[in-house]
């Protein structure tokens, strides 16, 4: 107990004004000690620790919500709650007593601003009760929590009413995401965006490439969706420029965060695209099944006339085939009828939710820190020319696992426009599922100064990638994701 009082002294001192803020900077895990040192550190520690939920354990689910049900005073601390699981397995009474605890929680959450709940079938337990008492949780939601600002649903309605949406969903929402959404839900979000109007800011539409999700739904919705900064479309195979132009109409020039991922889009179509968002500050796209130089050409041309891109994702779907490379030629390999590709989407696309494992759990990681640009690693990268790509189009057979052909490379000709157009202000830069040799690597890191995230995928022996960033200054934060070495 000396001991503790003495590590306290220092802090005896400070106004409490200035005590709450650095309670700001402790780690989320050691908040509840700070809540038990004194009554003071309770009041100040207690709203930090309460204001954001992440609720991705069923065990701890179970527990956070008893607790909030009986302490109100607690359940109106909450700002943020994300629910990604659900304890299906309990018997039938636990499950409706904590269905109860659930609603009892938002009644008195009514300062929440953001609600994030994907785990389908989550909002009304699965032990047979009426299907009028499912809407119980959201319409709850709806009624009790009026500055809710940010709303992340699973699309799965079988466990909910989709016309809640439109009767009871808070119309001062700014940011609406649906997360897999079914065809009821899809046929009414022209009427989710006529209900949130003008007030709506982000839009996110993930799916896994479900045929319903059609450019008339998107276009239907467009007239309502005047005030976007940022749009996210993936997973929808069948939605083309078409839709997407609509709803940029609406806003020329005010978008600044960008995802087509997993879309229907054709060169014209980007070429169209790229004029109405000449202020975007994140892109996030992937290339059609069968790319092309041209749109390789349109997508260099749209990042040229980006002056504001800080942050880019550029990827290849599962089964895509990329388009040769200056010399390069189609594979023989590669079939005219291949079915529409898996949607594969890297760890973080720009705001919004994606289908795919994290980058960071890549057991494959380069030290956190960007290369020196005096290094002797990276010297010979400056003078170096670039080597002809295989005339395969894809990573050389010695190269990939078992023998085969695996990823393509990356274009030098479409890397090396992105780089002289953007490089020196790109912030993020992650490219997925195309194979990129050490020579690219290398320009990007002699050309990129601001780079604080990059995520590629390299083929070449380890023993040629680790020696070019042993020149790392260990000062800097930024975080250089290697995956498939190969």
């Amino acid at each position: 107990m000396e001991h503790v009082s003495v590590l306290l002294l220092p802090l005896l001192g400070l106004p409490i004004e200035l005590l709450k803020h650095l309670l700001e900077f402790v780690p989320h895990r050691d908040l509840p000690a700070c809540c038990r040192v004194s009554k003071l550190f309770h009041t100040l520690a207690a709203p930090i620790l309460y204001r954001r939920l992440w609720l991705r354990d069923q065990i701890r689910l179970h527990k956070v919500f008893k607790v909030l049900a009986g302490a109100p005073h607690l359940a109106s601390l909450l700002r943020v709650v994300e629910v990604r699981v659900f304890p299906f397995g309990l018997p039938a009474e636990q499950l409706e007593a904590l269905e109860i605890a659930i609603i009892k929680t938002f009644q008195n959450a009514n300062n929440l601003e953001e609600l994030i709940w994907t785990r389908t079938g989550s909002f009304m337990p699965r032990t047979g009760f009426q299907r009028s008492r499912n809407d119980r949780v959201l319409r709850t939601v709806f009624d009790k929590t009026p500055k809710l600002k940010l709303l992340e649903l699973t699309g799965d309605s079988r466990s909910w009413s989709p016309d809640l949406l439109i009767a009871k969903m808070p119309p001062v929402i700014e940011r609406f995401s649906i997360i897999m959404p079914d065809r009821p839900v899809t046929e009414r979000i022209p009427d989710i965006a006529k209900r949130l109007g003008a007030n709506l800011q982000s839009l996110s539409v993930l799916s896994n490439n479900a045929a319903f999700i059609r450019d008339a739904y998107i276009e239907a919705a467009a007239p309502f969706l005047t005030s976007l900064t940022r749009l996210s479309l993936v997973g929808c195979k069948n939605v083309t420029g078409s839709a997407v132009l609509a709803i940029l109409k609406q806003n020329p020039s005010r978008i600044l965060e960008l995802s087509l991922e997993g879309l229907s889009l054709v060169p014209a179509e980007i070429d169209r695209i790229a004029q109405l968002s000449i202020k975007v500050k994140t892109l996030a796209i992937t290339h059609p099944a069968k790319a092309s130089p041209e749109f390789y050409d349109s997508l260099a041309s749209w990042i040229e006339n980006s002056h504001q891109l800080r942050r880019l994702t550029f990827y290849r779907m599962s089964g895509e085939v990329a388009a040769p490379d200056e010399e390069q030629t189609a594979s023989d390999d590669e079939e005219e009828g291949a079915d529409q590709p898996e949607l594969l989407p890297p760890d973080a696309a720009p705001g919004a939710p994606h289908i795919a494992a994290s980058a960071e759990a890549s057991s494959s990681t380069l030290p956190t820190t960007t290369p020196a640009s005096d290094s002797p690693h990276l010297e010979r990268f400056r003078n170096q020319p670039y080597r002809p790509q295989p005339p395969t189009g894809t990573v050389p057979a010695s190269r990939s696992r078992g023998g085969a052909p695996s990823d393509p490379l990356l274009s030098s000709t479409f890397l090396q426009r992105v780089i002289a157009a953007r490089g020196a202000e790109l912030v993020q830069l992650r490219i997925h599922r195309l194979a990129m040799t050490i020579e690219q690597l290398g320009l990007i890191c002699h050309s990129c100064p601001q780079l604080e995230d990059l995520v590629v995928h390299l083929y070449e022996p380890e023993s040629h990638i680790s020696p070019p960033f042993q020149g790392y200054d260990p000062s800097t934060s930024s975080r250089l994701s290697a995956q498939d070495w190969r």
